[in-house]
């Protein structure tokens, strides 16, 4: 709690690699992650019970990565996540990468699905040109059983765009 992180690639990984030993019970809050030249976190791996509540992120490609946070449940709750970006990408569908503020997708089905996540009263808005405030990511969809409740989305392209809805999200309250 009450870290600053910037100007890092990730400014921080979170979850356990092994599905034996997951992270259990943890508590990231009240941080603040500027600059970051891919995710803010990562709880990419195995966690259970863990919660990521009142940090402030700007400037990163992507704010919170669950991709994969398997077993769950991970709670993000009133994070502000601000400006967002895009880059220049071979993978992107239009040569350019539009990062979002949680990152859901990953691209492996044989590996530990995306489970129980729980987004409650963020704070999602970037200014970057042409970025979306909420994005099923393009072609990588492999979670389950997330609830959205209470957030904002603000972008400047779309507020949400959904490309394919073969990974629904619980949306209700948010703006």
């Amino acid at each position: 709690r009450s870290n600053r992180f910037e100007r890092m690639f990730d400014g921080a990984h979170l979850f356990s690699d092994e599905e034996l030993a997951p992270t259990e019970n943890l508590d990231f809050h009240d941080n603040v992650i500027l600059n970051c030249g891919d995710d803010g976190i990562e709880t990419d791996g195995v966690g259970s019970n863990c919660r990521i509540y009142n940090n402030v992120f700007s400037n990163v490609l992507t704010g919170i990565s669950v991709a994969p946070a398997a077993l769950g449940p991970t709670y993000i709750l009133r994070n502000t996540i601000l400006d967002w970006r895009t880059v220049r990408s071979s993978e992107g569908e239009d040569g350019f990468f539009h990062g979002y503020p949680i990152k859901l997708n990953h691209a492996m089905r044989e590996s530990p699905w995306t489970s129980w996540g729980f987004l409650y009263q963020n704070t999602f808005r970037s200014e970057w040109p042409d970025v979306d405030g909420f994005q099923f990511s393009y072609y990588w969809y492999y979670w389950t059983n997330i609830v959205s409740r209470n957030n904002i989305f603000a972008g400047t392209r779309y507020a949400m765009q959904n490309v394919d809805d073969r990974c629904p999200i619980d949306f209700d309250y948010d703006d």
